[in-house]
């Protein structure tokens, strides 16, 4: 792969971003002021790696910062450099993407700590830089992006998610209505008991 994207914004960008104190600067020029308030004087350090999905590498380029919270904890400070020539509708999920990548790296660098890691993932802040004519009109949260009442998004806000817990010692119904739910299920719930006796 080429030190450089093809497109001649994202190589310039790229390489400002090369040099920490200017990498430094353009991030505390554009971040929000509730997170440069909390950042350390101290340079950001750059991360490698890309966490562009490969099948956009010749159309996007990014990087990765490591910067220090006041209160000690690492901040991870993305930056997706994006020349398209018009906003892309679907930045906020290709975003998401991008975190759940750079997250799993985090967590999985090593077996040691994994657990704690995942329990303690750091904050990651991405920054778009886009230079197309027309005016950015994506929505900057992916909650203005899915469709469903306050309900539903209250589901959705914290990316929390369901757990459906089975246990051996359930009652037949509780597992399902359905007599075939009900029969995986209930093998399920019973598959790591090794006292039946």
């Amino acid at each position: 792969m080429a030190n450089h994207p093809a497109n001649p914004h994202d190589a310039l960008v790229k390489a400002l971003l090369e040099a920490p104190e200017r990498a430094a600067v353009v991030l505390r020029e554009n971040l929000p002021y509730k997170v440069r308030e909390r950042l350390t004087d101290d340079l950001p350090e750059p991360l490698p790696g890309s966490y562009v999905d490969p099948s956009l590498q010749e159309t996007h380029s990014d990087r990765l910062f490591q910067a220090r919270m006041l209160d000690g904890r690492p901040v991870f400070l993305y930056v997706l450099i994006e020349h398209k020539s018009e906003p892309d509708a679907g930045t906020p999920v290709q975003l998401l993407g991008y975190l759940q990548r750079i997250w799993q790296r985090y967590a999985e660098q090593s077996r040691e700590g994994r657990t704690e890691r995942y329990r303690r993932l750091p904050p990651i802040v991405p920054l778009v830089i886009y230079n197309g004519g027309p005016s950015w009109s994506v929505p900057l949260s992916l909650l203005e992006c899915i469709d469903g009442d306050e309900a539903l998004l209250d589901l959705q806000r914290d990316f929390g998610y369901q757990v459906r817990h089975l246990r051996p010692f359930e009652q037949d119904a509780s597992y399902s209505q359905d007599p075939v739910i009900r029969a995986v299920f209930r093998a399920l719930a019973w598959a790591f008991v090794e006292d039946l006796g």
